[in-house]
């Protein structure tokens, strides 16, 4: 007696479907984040930020994410010489009784995006420096934990009436806001294999120093 053959019932097309996606799904498995990847992701995403790229600074963020920003604006509109100065002042309020409390903001993915692009200008004029970056990879190297200190310096701008018209107005730098930021970010691969940032949570502290000239001018 012949065996009998059994013929698979799905189409040649299925079976490349399904092939292709299980590729992907391995690719990203396959896939460890290294000390170098992600020093490499965090220059380009601090690149994006100074050039305003909206469009780079969103899509490294996860479908997920989360932004939590605790800030302390230790001088509110006292100019100050230094980070040393500012705390004084920040003391000397709270000495008289003001309680300096923080800014707590939640952000998601979307409004980040939103912000970018509505930003970005603002963005392109800061300057930024980063520390050392502390990164702490898990054993399936799937996840990392990266800390890293950022000093960020912006122009505060205000508005005089233009000697041309009554109605026209003109800009003017009237101080610099520098922002002291203490950064944990955590790095995953999302499914199509990228690197993405997951959530981040940054604890800085803010004060006017005198205007300073953007030194990618001089």
């Amino acid at each position: 007696m012949k065996g009998t053959m059994l013929q698979s019932t799905t189409p040649k097309s299925d079976h490349a479907l399904v092939l292709a996606m299980l590729c992907v799904a391995l690719s990203a498995c396959s896939q460890q984040l290294t000390e170098r990847s992600v020093s490499k992701f965090i220059d380009a995403a601090d690149q994006d930020f100074l050039d305003g790229n909206a469009a780079a600074l969103c899509v490294k963020r996860g479908k997920d994410f989360l932004l939590t920003a605790s800030n302390f604006d230790l001088t509110r509109d006292k100019i100050v010489a230094d980070l040393a100065a500012a705390e004084a002042v920040a003391a000397e309020r709270e000495a008289a009784g003001e309680r300096v409390s923080a800014e707590i903001q939640t952000v998601t993915r979307q409004s980040l995006c939103l912000d970018s692009l509505l930003d970005a200008r603002t963005y392109r004029k800061a300057t930024l420096q980063r520390g050392k970056l502390d990164i702490r990879i898990d054993p399936d190297g799937q996840r990392a934990v990266v800390l890293a200190h950022y000093t960020v310096r912006q122009p505060v701008v205000g508005q005089r009436d233009s000697s041309l018209s009554m109605r026209d107005v003109v800009e003017h730098q009237i101080a610099t806001r520098q922002t002291e930021s203490d950064d944990e970010s955590v790095l995953i691969i999302d499914g199509d294999g990228d690197i993405v940032f997951a959530s981040t949570k940054a604890q800085s502290r803010s004060f006017l120093i005198p205007s300073q000239r953007d030194a990618r001018l001089c």
